[in-house]
């Protein structure tokens, strides 16, 4: 074989080898940019750090640079109203027990003054009127002294509806938009009062005519409010 060809062979070595190479390469270089290139709807899966070399967003935080509420943020916020919710609700258990108690005790006291004589101006312990009547049992069952006269104990308590009336709470007949009677309800349509001369303090149902009501115990001792008549 002469001697140029022989020297063109490994020539032609190299370039096939260097055409390989290069075939290779650009096929390697592609996957690579392949795996690299972000997702053809536009999103991006990962967040390089700014230029400034400020950290990236957190991921609790909006775009607006608003954060979002925690777990913990929404704990605090849906407990607080239930605390408070319950504390009400517990005052107002122990309200209604301290009240029933003290119904207990005046009409309690109302009973124990049964059968003791009308006495115009009298307030016990031997006879009553009947505001009398309603001063003494109120004072010695819960130590609340009211003043002795129909009207100005109507004035000096709270004032309620009918629908509102529990035992316990006072019963006013008036004429002409004075109160002049009083008894203490003793529910079912009773009540505790001293009626008049001649008779004595009683038990007995509550008389036909114009009513006024109030509330001496816990709910509003000694409160002024606006007059409510049925």
């Amino acid at each position: 074989m002469p001697h140029a060809v022989r020297n063109r062979y490994p020539l032609l070595r190299v370039g096939i080898l260097a055409a390989l190479t290069a075939t290779v390469f650009g096929t390697t270089t592609g996957f690579a940019a392949a795996d690299s290139a972000p997702p053809s709807d536009g999103s991006s899966t990962s967040q390089p750090p700014s230029g400034d070399g400020s950290p990236t967003t957190d991921p609790g935080q909006s775009t607006d640079g608003s954060t979002a509420s925690s777990s913990t943020d929404r704990t605090v916020t849906f407990t607080t109203p239930r605390a408070a919710t319950s504390a009400r609700a517990a005052h107002m258990r122990r309200v209604r027990a301290r009240h029933n108690v003290e119904v207990r005790a005046v009409l309690h006291e109302a009973w124990r003054q049964r059968g003791k004589p009308y006495s115009y101006g009298a307030s016990g312990p031997r006879a009553f009127d009947c505001s009398g009547l309603v001063r003494f049992v109120f004072g010695h069952a819960v130590g609340r002294w009211l003043p002795h006269n129909a009207a100005s104990q109507y004035h000096s308590i709270q004032h309620i509806k009918r629908r509102d009336l529990r035992p316990g709470d006072l019963v006013f007949q008036e004429s002409g938009g004075v109160p002049f009677h009083v008894g203490i309800y003793a529910g079912h349509g009773k009540w505790w009062h001293a009626p008049h001369t001649g008779s004595h303090v009683q038990k007995q149902r509550i008389y036909h005519g114009r009513k006024y009501y109030g509330r001496v115990l816990t709910y509003g001792f000694a409160d002024r409010h606006g007059r409510h008549r049925r």
